[in-house]
């Protein structure tokens, strides 16, 4: 879903219905929400270091 006046995605909705993703963007706080776990790791910037000790996936959170 995108934002009708500025284009910016909002949220996105699995194919399946069983889960949302909500971009951090969309709040007023992004420092209210702590991450669980990384994402398309496999598709992170070289220099970026995932050293946090939160679980990692090379591609999308298994169904």
């Amino acid at each position: 879903m995108f934002c009708k006046r500025c284009g910016t995605r909002l949220f996105s909705w699995r194919r399946n219905g069983t889960l949302a993703g909500v971009s951090l963007t969309t709040f007023d706080d992004r420092n209210a929400f702590a991450p669980t776990e990384h994402i398309w790791v496999s598709e992170k910037v070289a220099w970026l270091k995932l050293d946090d000790g939160l679980t990692q996936y090379q591609g999308t959170i298994p169904a």
